[in-house]
């Protein structure tokens, strides 16, 4: 029963800390799932062919990531026909009706390789001149507010516009003017930067050091990206931090710069993409790739949870193989139902093992399995519990990682050191409770209770034997070893724990150590006090009444 209730446990697609991939296989087949490819043809058919090539970009990076074999389409053919028949979205990206007469008007850049980005348009000093003059007619508020901070000489990250090497900030502050005449921002950013401009001219500066991050980030994102793609890319935010941490994630991750944006169009969520991107490694990485390879749904469902993708272990892959498709539904559509029915199937397959493996060691015979009391069911309960987490562990072995919340730092932030945290780096480490300590930890507390458990039998049976009271007290002087044999287990397993620390075999702290002879000792306490000494004291009275 308890093998038959714990595969079944396994087949429900479900995970405690991670997203299942039948999960994100039953999101990408929900009604409202956009794939990768579905909004690259949407944008193609509007001739957005900058944002299109990024995702046609990002699918291939996807499926290479992961192993997958590459979806076949002929969209890149088509980008490659539209911008040899429209010469100007090599530049442009996409239509704009201003931005085609800004390019009409200037002098271009010769087309290396794909599209040319924003601040290579911007580069020559002409350029950005009549820029400018076009800007400077704007009848928009925002846009006058923000061309004024060309004259800000407080600036820290850039250099002021006036100085021979102002042109990245010239830049900046110019593409952001550009986007709000467009109308590409969101209200509240819009609002939010246009606040800070004013309190930047109002000599404010941390409004400064704020405004120059986001001029940063604005920066940034049009080394890379040309004018539609950049429209694409600001218009789901909501305020400035959230593209100042895209942005740092992009300069820090220069290979994956079509993977973030796609996650970011596809969800439209840049807080929930930067937030799943803070400490991204190459697991991580996989993991949102494989997420957008099966669509926005999908996409969402990961970044809602921020939990990595499950990945089964090489011994559970022929069962989960063979998921049915509407198991695979039901949990995505109802995950808490199918959690508690999972944990329950675990418990479940627990509880029964317990009860099996007291029935071996104890060796009662099956008919004597109906006789039990409360506490022996309470045993198995308690028991079934803890090898239920231990199964848990098992399936998931990432669940008791810990989670690095520290934000990528932003361009240009300079290290200050600092007296106290070079004290803190010279005081000795206190070790923390690592996920391999608490695992180490979990088996010594079970050992201990499967031992306990055991004694309790041994007990019961003395209690309940048919022979006289002075038999029963030369049987329980007979268990003395059996009810020691905890502090003889915990001793073992701290010798053997701290050999395979020497040895270099495990990586737990002493804690989980010298934890087995903790336990072992509560243990044999609780079970001589509270268990063998009553008895005893029992046993020595009736034998007294029996000779009197």
């Amino acid at each position: 029963m308890a093998l038959v209730l714990a595969l079944a446990g396994l087949v429900v697609p479900v995970q405690f800390g991670s997203v299942s991939e039948a999960w994100l296989s039953a999101a990408s087949r929900a009604p409202d799932n956009v794939t990768l490819e579905q909004r690259a043809e949407s944008w193609l058919e509007l001739g957005k062919t900058g944002p299109a090539e990024i995702l046609v970009e990002a699918s291939r990076q996807a499926h290479e990531l992961n192993g997958l074999p590459p979806v076949e389409t002929d969209l890149a053919a088509r980008i490659a026909y539209y911008r040899n028949e429209h010469p100007l979205l090599a530049y442009a990206g996409g239509p704009d009706p201003f931005f085609e007469q800004f390019l009409k008007q200037v002098k271009l850049p010769p087309v290396a390789e794909g599209e040319v980005s924003v601040n290579t348009l911007l580069v020559p000093q002409r350029n950005r001149r009549m820029l400018l003059e076009f800007l400077t007619e704007s009848i928009n508020q925002t846009v006058t507010r923000i061309l004024e901070t060309r004259r800000l000489n407080t600036v820290t990250r850039f250099m002021p516009v006036a100085a021979p090497a102002g042109a990245p900030l010239d830049s900046a502050i110019l593409t952001t003017a550009l986007l709000v005449q467009g109308n590409y921002f969101q209200q509240e950013l819009m609002d939010e930067v246009r606040s800070l401009a004013t309190a930047s001219l109002e000599l404010d500066f941390e409004a400064t050091d704020k405004l120059e991050a986001f001029y940063l980030s604005i920066l940034g994102s049009a080394q890379r990206l040309d004018w539609i793609s950049l429209a694409e890319w600001v218009r789901p935010a909501q305020d400035w931090p959230e593209l100042v941490s895209l942005t740092t994630i992009l300069r820090q991750n220069p290979d994956y710069h079509a993977l973030v944006y796609a996650a970011v169009i596809l969800s439209q969520d840049p807080r929930a993409v930067a937030n799943y991107l803070q400490s991204a490694d190459e697991q991580r990485w996989a993991d949102l790739a494989l997420a957008l390879t099966h669509g926005s749904a999908a996409l969402r469902a990961v970044l809602e949870s921020g939990r990595p993708v499950y990945h089964e272990p090489f011994w559970l892959k022929p069962l989960t193989a063979q998921v049915p498709p509407e198991l695979a539904d039901y949990a995505y559509r109802r995950p808490a139902a199918a959690l508690g029915i999972k944990l329950g199937l675990f418990f479940l397959a627990g509880f029964f093992l317990a009860m099996g493996v007291k029935r071996f060691l104890a060796g009662e015979a099956i008919r004597e399995m109906r006789r039990r009391n409360f506490l022996a069911f309470l045993t198995d309960a308690v028991l079934g519990g803890f090898l239920l987490f231990i199964l848990v562990l098992a399936t998931e072995p990432n669940l008791l990682s810990q989670t690095v919340s520290e934000p990528g730092k932003l361009f240009l932030e300079f290290e200050i050191v600092n007296p106290h945290d070079i004290v803190a780096q010279q005081a000795m480490d206190i070790p923390e409770l690592d996920q391999i300590t608490l695992l180490v930890l979990l088996i010594f507390f079970v050992i201990q209770l499967v031992i306990y458990s055991i004694c309790l039998i041994k007990v019961s049976q003395v209690r309940n034997a048919p022979v006289p009271a002075v038999t029963k007290i030369k049987l329980l002087e007979n268990e003395d070893n059996l009810f020691d044999s905890g502090l003889y287990v915990g001793l073992a397993g701290t010798i053997i724990s701290l050999l395979m620390l020497a040895m270099g075999v495990v990586q737990a702290s002493l804690v989980a150590a010298y934890a087995s002879t903790l336990f072992g000792i509560i243990f044999v306490a609780l079970l001589k006090i509270l268990n063998v000494r009553p008895l005893r004291k029992k046993l020595i009275l009736e034998s007294d009444r029996s000779y009197q």
